[in-house]
């Protein structure tokens, strides 16, 4: 008769070193660095123009050119310009920006399911114009492609780093 030993070294998510609640903890915490990532890396693409057109935001009247002298005066990124000095997209005044900076990230974990929320406490971004088809809000939460694969990738490390930092080891007798 032969007897075998198998020792695992690190966490197994699912066995006696590993409980559900440290795996969650896990996940908990690279959902909230991805989060703490948006807030610090991609929110503030969102107001530059090279943000509109990565994320596809809808052109705002004025800003085709078709206008004329006149007409753009009186659309709303002629106002914008006139009155503030910029034509950033998503910002008049720069309140909501500034607003945005302030974001709380709620990153949860369970058995079934596990994500990051980020709350932003920029009301006027949720307004629109009945005479108007943006909704700033949505232009404002979108991901590109190519972020949703680096967020992924960052998720992966973290995770990995933070499996890799705890310490354990069992030994099951076969």
């Amino acid at each position: 008769m032969y007897r075998i030993q198998i020792t695992y070294s690190g966490p197994v998510p699912g066995s006696q070193n590993m409980r559900q609640r440290e795996w969650n903890n896990v996940v908990r915490e690279a959902w909230r660095q991805v989060g703490l990532y948006w807030v610090n890396t991609y929110r503030p693409k969102h107001f530059t123009v090279a943000g509109a057109k990565e994320y596809g935001y809808d052109p705002r009247k004025g800003e085709r050119g078709n206008l004329g002298p006149k007409g753009f005066k009186r659309s709303y990124t002629g106002r914008k310009l006139a009155k503030w000095g910029h034509t950033r997209p998503l910002v008049w005044s720069g309140r909501s920006e500034q607003a945005t900076r302030a974001a709380r990230i709620h990153a949860t974990a369970t058995r079934n399911k596990s994500g990051v929320e980020i709350f932003m406490n920029a009301p006027t971004l949720n307004l629109k114009n009945p005479h108007s088809q943006i909704n700033m809000r949505a232009e404002m939460t979108r991901i590109s492609p190519r972020e949703t694969v680096e967020l992924v990738r960052l998720h992966r490390r973290t995770s990995e780093a933070l499996l890799r930092a705890i310490k354990t080891k069992t030994t099951v007798d076969t």
